[in-house]
């Protein structure tokens, strides 16, 4: 019975997951990405703002 064999011969190596589910994938974990830098860089600015802002001469 070949419907139950984990791996199907006309797919390599991955039988659960096609191209486009991949690529679905990358582009979220690039999303999650960018919105980390993103959310870690506007925290820095808002450190260095309010640095500055309780001590302007430095």
């Amino acid at each position: 019975m070949p419907e139950l064999s984990p791996k199907s011969p006309d797919n390599s190596g991955c039988s659960f997951i096609t191209d486009r589910e991949q690529l679905i994938l990358l582009l979220f974990l690039f999303h999650i990405f960018m919105h980390y830098i993103s959310i870690s860089f506007i925290n820095n600015n808002c450190k260095h703002y309010i640095t500055y802002l309780k001590n302007p001469s430095g």
